[in-house]
């Protein structure tokens, strides 16, 4: 329960940064920062608690942007569970898988969205998800991977430490 709570907490935090902070940068692109502590979560502790964290992080995201309800929870839910299928199956290189991994989801975020706004017929033009803007998101994304996948890592080693076996 209480890697739950520490787990909402912080994609809680890494939205509102998102939200706020991080919306008056210029061309008004923002990283994904809920992604891609999602995606650490997810490759670190499974796809149980990515699932949950998933949702809970789609959902504060839905209240806090104009998206559909539902619409960011859906594709969160969904990166959630499929990265933590990966989790103990892949050896994690510091700075290279993480580029690689959120320019993967990334786009895979976005084909999801593509299609949720086609299959719902949401009123947002399906090609502006596209746009140059998300292809800077990508890089920005991309380059800031290994900078939080090492602070999350040093934060929850500290929080949650592993217990050593005789």
């Amino acid at each position: 329960m209480k890697k739950h709570l520490v787990l909402v907490l912080l994609l809680f935090v890494g939205i509102l940064l998102q939200t706020t902070v991080f919306h008056y940068l210029p061309f008004r692109i923002s990283p994904d920062l809920s992604l891609i502590i999602l995606v650490y979560f997810s490759l670190r502790f499974g796809s149980s608690t990515s699932q949950f964290s998933g949702f809970a992080s789609g959902l504060m995201e839905d209240f806090l942007s104009l998206s559909p309800l539902g619409f960011n929870c859906f594709i969160k839910t969904v990166i959630g569970f499929l990265t933590g299928l990966f989790h103990e199956r892949l050896l994690m290189d510091p700075i290279i898988f993480p580029i690689i991994t959120l320019i993967v989801v990334t786009i895979f975020k976005g084909v999801l969205s593509v299609l949720l706004i086609e299959l719902f017929h949401i009123s947002i033009d399906s090609v502006m998800v596209f746009s140059n803007g998300f292809f800077l998101e990508i890089v920005l994304n991309a380059l800031l991977a290994p900078l939080i996948f090492q602070m999350l890592r040093v934060l929850l080693d500290w929080l949650f430490p592993k217990r050593k076996t005789l």
